[in-house]
């Protein structure tokens, strides 16, 4: 799932900037998706703890440049404080009452991931992704 989710962020970055984060946003809750549907149970969660793992390793790697970046003023500067008090409280999206800890584990890792993304795009700073082993 991972090279997939790169593959379709691949395409992302053809788009317009106001078009990316809604390539993202479509681009990860496929890949949620796509762990779903069309695999027996078992096959669900690793998919998904896959998916979860390299959403988190993005979210850490990330992590630090964004704390460190003050650069921001006015309306920007306070969405980028509220956006990164937000991470560093552990805000997480609530999970369905039915999900398992790998399901809620993966969408929340998809709501985090993609804060640190448009967070990253405030600040200017790249946004890339993680590189897949050809194994994945």
């Amino acid at each position: 799932m991972p090279k997939w989710l790169n593959g379709c962020l691949s395409l992302a970055s053809s788009e317009s900037d106001t078009m990316k984060p809604e390539m993202e946003l479509h681009c990860a809750s496929r890949a949620f998706d796509y762990c779903e549907i069309g695999r027996l149970e078992q096959e669900r969660y690793v998919c998904m703890s896959e998916l979860a793992a390299h959403l988190e390793a993005e979210i850490e790697e990330r992590l630090p440049l964004l704390t460190s970046y003050t650069s921001l003023t006015g309306f920007k500067k306070m969405r980028y404080e509220r956006g990164i008090a937000k991470l560093k409280n552990g805000d997480l999206p609530s999970c369905q009452h039915s999900w398992n800890t790998t399901e809620c584990r993966a969408f929340q890792a998809v709501g985090r991931w993609l804060d640190v993304r448009g967070l990253s795009r405030l600040a200017g700073l790249p946004v890339g992704g993680l590189e897949v082993p050809d194994d994945e």
